[in-house]
């Protein structure tokens, strides 16, 4: 699996990147078929001249891709949403998968 972090307006550290990479590498556990990660993260700052941290996250299956976008006022926050939500969708997805297989079962055992 290869994991490619990029920063815009935002200084990329060695503690996030390690944090971000630990975090992506969880999500192995509710499907092994990631190929590669995608990570944007972005700062910005909102009306009242906050700081705001978009995280954009791409994982890019054998199949199908799924993007997940978290914003937060901090950065770890932004990804601890971003990837608390993927793996939410990616254990969804799994279940989706096992009842279809229960499902063909019954119909061919009838």
């Amino acid at each position: 699996m290869k994991i490619n972090i990029y920063g815009k307006n935002f200084k990329l550290t060695e503690p996030l990147k390690k944090n971000i990479e630990r975090k992506i590498f969880n999500l192995i556990k509710f499907n092994n078929k990631i190929v590669k990660v995608k990570i944007n993260i972005e700062a910005d700052t909102n009306q009242r001249g906050g700081q705001i941290h978009l995280v954009e996250i791409w994982l890019l299956l054998q199949q199908k891709s799924i993007k997940m976008l978290a914003k937060a006022g901090d950065v770890y926050e932004a990804v601890n949403n971003a990837t608390n939500r993927l793996e939410r969708l990616l254990v969804k997805q799994k279940e989706r998968g096992r009842q279809k297989q229960r499902q063909t079962k019954k119909d061919f055992l009838g």
